[in-house]
């Protein structure tokens, strides 16, 4: 599915592009580091998106709220993604949680391997926040926007604590 609607989001050190189906509804979130070290948000081309706006806004500074679900288009993700983004929203702001603490969470607790492949597939980083999962040895793990991103949003929300 080919979009050409999407606004810009410059948070801190990340620019947030958020692209949208023809009906408004979230296709697909890109997270690329930006030189702009502005603190306030500032938001180019929403076209008047305010609500999905406030919600990128939201989820980078505290925890995913469940109407996430009414702002994004699930349509691609199959039945075990979905089954674990579900769980993965339940992780709070400022924490983290291990691949298999996940899989076990989704009642398969041999399926971590499966869980990191899910996550890797992740459209919506930031919304379904994928960067709170980490290796049972504490180490970060992979990213599909880049390591260098994930612990550039666990450090902001470690800093930051709950909101």
């Amino acid at each position: 599915m080919q979009t050409n609607i999407f606004f810009t989001i410059l948070y801190n050190s990340l620019k947030i592009v958020i692209f949208l189906d023809k009906e408004s509804k979230i296709l697909e979130i890109k997270v690329l580091l930006n030189n702009n070290q502005s603190s306030k948000p500032e938001t180019k081309n929403t076209l008047g998106f305010q609500d999905i706006n406030s919600l990128i806004i939201k989820c980078l500074r505290s925890d995913t709220p469940e109407s996430v679900w009414s702002f994004i288009n699930i349509r691609h993700l199959s039945d075990f993604q979905l089954k674990v983004y579900k769980e993965l929203i339940k992780i709070p702001y400022g924490t983290s949680c291990s691949y298999k603490d996940l899989a076990v969470k989704i009642k398969n607790p041999s399926a971590a391997r499966a869980v990191g492949n899910a996550l890797s597939k992740n459209p919506f980083p930031i919304i379904i926040p994928c960067h709170r999962v980490i290796r049972s040895n504490g180490c970060t793990g992979r990213f599909s926007q880049g390591d260098q991103i994930k612990k550039k949003l666990l450090s902001q929300e470690k800093s930051r604590g709950r909101s």
